[in-house]
């Protein structure tokens, strides 16, 4: 009888043993899947607003601006800059050019 007594204890902390296991193989799986679905939301939300018009949310296109890539809305014409594009244009052309020339895009 003590024996038996002895083997369900031991299968009783084997027992715990694999369902501790399982509890952080759950838990690790749960924590990726949730990674996942974060980074799926991030893609989604940017894609929402990826090349829309701050103004009226409608899409834009790049448009070539004296060899700048710049953005412009379909419908209210707006006229929007990345980072360093301004820049480029004052650098490659006298500043009363570039103003000249942006005032062909919204003719």
């Amino acid at each position: 009888m003590s024996t038996g007594g002895f083997r369900r204890k031991g299968s009783d902390n084997e027992d715990e043993y694999f369902h501790q296991q399982d509890r952080k193989l759950i838990e690790e799986q749960r924590r990726n899947l949730d990674a996942q679905r974060a980074q799926q939301e991030q893609i989604a939300r940017k894609h929402a607003h990826w090349m829309k018009c701050p103004k009226c949310g409608e899409d834009m296109v790049e448009v070539e601006l004296e060899a700048v890539m710049v953005d412009q809305c379909t419908a209210c014409r707006g006229i929007y800059f990345d980072a360093g594009e301004v820049d480029l244009m004052l650098k490659s052309h006298r500043p009363s050019q570039v103003f000249q020339r942006l005032g062909k895009l919204f003719k």
